[in-house]
């Protein structure tokens, strides 16, 4: 029997001919720069149709252009769903939760789109620049020389390669890469900071002409950030402190600091409602204890890793955000201080080991077959009392320095967004103290879980250092450890080329010949209480 049409395919046909016209329509208004036109008719579109993956990949691409990332990466999924995701989809969904922090998720997607579209240059960037993210040099400089291959002309490609080289300790081909990205004036304010970076400055051989340059004729605040930097990265090899923070200034005047101290205090009042929740118990188990590096930025913590991912049974994973980003999808750093603890005490009884075996799945996934993984976010400092409450045998390194050669090495390192706190010199003092606050608190409650590691004894006496850490672990020494420059895992810190070179002493002290330049840090990191500024230098010079 002769099947009868439907009814109304005609009116079905035109409402998808119209709901293709209204999706033409969002796409010309964001093409055209109409952000908040195209979000709404973007918007209206989803309302109406929640799953078609035109409408969620145009919306999520608008909201990636706009910095939101988690609506974004909620819009891209819908395309990226199923079996028969294409590649380009899934790229997008990767380079999403790059854009996110969430560097493991996104490595999934964009592995999948690799396997899809093998030779598409631009997931391969996205890999290779994913990876550095995850301190894997290794894998980003073979993704990355792919892409390179494929598109030697692409933006920025032969920049990123440069870093990643430069992670595996390959300098001198490091900075053959830097040297021909001069050429190239969208790279040449990146790849002068890399040289700079990578080397010694001196006054027979320097890039301070190049720089000088590039500072006249730039117009961009990030470019100019960047050869400032370089610049007084120069002038401090050459001795010149006027000039390094004059030039420490110009860098951090190109973006205004979004600190806020008050924001801070919440946070750490925050981090200590769940102390009561957390216990300590350091009983073995059947899966290993995880183990912590915690600090501030230029504390040590690249050479105590480099150092101990010697050793057989454990592996350096460098700088993870998983415990940051558990503890944000936990209500952490929201306006309320008591919203943190009571969301955690309103958890389900299985959902704690659930969260712990993730965590355990997704570091596995960085590991290379060890039996211990180090997980180096210096700032979960913050997170300590949630990483108690989900692995109550966990161990904590705390590396330590002291606090003005700490903070001036922290005022002078080009880092990004999540650092504000330095733009500031007082803001810079203020925050140490509250570090350190917050440290002596945990330590106060788990004193067998952590360890202090300070910068100055490591470099004093490196096998005493490195035999108490690894007593603390609970391992048998290997004297591998103490050859820790011939290891070859990449590192993707500003110390990357510093944990390669032998040991020296002359970061001890370093701040003294700059004592003029750094009162206001001097006078923050000694408190309010002191009298002077000779009472406050006597104070903070012995911490």
């Amino acid at each position: 029997m002769k099947k009868k049409k439907r009814k109304h395919a005609p009116r079905e046909m035109s409402a998808r001919a119209g709901r293709n016209t209204e999706i033409a329509r969002a796409n010309a208004l964001h093409r055209d720069g109409k952000l908040d036109e195209a979000e709404a008719l973007y918007r209206k579109l989803a309302e109406a149709q929640p799953n078609d993956p035109a409408v969620c990949a145009g919306l999520g691409e608008l909201l990636l252009e706009r910095k939101r990332y988690p609506e974004a990466i909620a819009f891209l999924e819908v395309p990226a769903r199923g079996d028969d995701a294409n590649a380009e989809a899934l790229n997008n969904l990767g380079y999403a939760h790059f854009l996110n922090g969430t560097y493991e998720f996104g490595l999934q997607h964009l592995l999948r789109a690799n396997e899809l579209q093998p030779s598409d240059w631009r997931i391969l960037k996205n890999l290779g620049q994913n990876y550095l993210e995850m301190d894997n040099q290794r894998q980003a400089a073979i993704h990355l020389e792919a892409a390179f291959r494929l598109n030697p002309s692409a933006p920025g490609l032969r920049l990123m390669l440069a870093n990643a080289i430069g992670g595996l300790g390959d300098f001198d081909k490091a900075r053959r890469l830097y040297e021909q990205c001069l050429d190239d004036p969208r790279e040449r304010a990146g790849a002068l900071g890399g040289l700079v970076r990578h080397g010694k400055q001196t006054p027979a051989q320097n890039f301070l002409p190049q720089i000088e340059a590039g500072l006249r004729e730039a117009d961009q605040p990030e470019t100019l950030k960047m050869l400032h930097y370089a610049a007084a990265k120069t002038y401090f090899d050459l001795q010149d402190g006027d000039a390094a923070f004059e030039h420490l200034r110009l860098a951090k005047a190109q973006r205004e600091s979004s600190f806020s101290r008050d924001r801070f205090a919440n946070m750490i009042a925050q981090a200590k409602s769940i102390a009561g929740l957390a216990r300590e118990d350091l009983a073995a188990r059947d899966a290993p204890a995880p183990v912590f590096i915690v600090g501030m930025p230029r504390c040590g913590s690249s050479l105590t890793e480099q150092v101990l991912s010697g050793h057989p049974a454990l592996f350096g994973a460098g700088e993870r955000k998983f415990i940051p980003n558990i503890a944000r999808r936990l209500g952490f750093g929201g306006a309320e201080p008591q919203a943190y603890a009571a969301a955690i005490a309103r958890l389900p009884p299985d959902a704690l080991p659930a969260i712990a075996g993730g965590y355990r799945s997704l570091i596995a996934t960085v590991g290379s077959g060890s039996l211990r993984t180090i997980d180096k976010f210096l700032h979960n400092f913050l997170h300590i009392g949630l990483i108690k409450l989900l692995f109550p045998d966990a161990q904590i390194i705390h590396c330590k320095r002291q606090a003005l050669d700490c903070c001036m090495s922290i005022y002078m390192s080009p880092f990004g967004e999540g650092h504000q706190y330095a733009n500031k010199l007082d803001d810079l003092g203020w925050y140490y103290r509250q570090y350190e606050e917050l440290m002596a608190f945990w330590s106060s409650r788990f004193a067998n879980s952590i360890l202090t590691v300070n910068y100055e004894d490591t470099v004093a006496d490196l096998e005493t250092s490195a035999r108490r850490i690894i007593d603390f672990l609970r391992l048998e020494w290997d004297p591998a450890l103490l050859r820790f420059t011939e290891n070859e895992r990449g590192v993707s810190t500003a110390s990357k080329w510093q944990v390669r070179q032998p040991l020296y002493r002359t970061s001890v002290d370093r701040w003294k010949p700059y004592e003029k330049h750094l009162q206001p840090l001097i006078r923050a990191l000694a408190g309010e209480e002191a009298a002077s500024l000779d009472q406050a230098v006597t104070d903070v010079a012995g911490q």
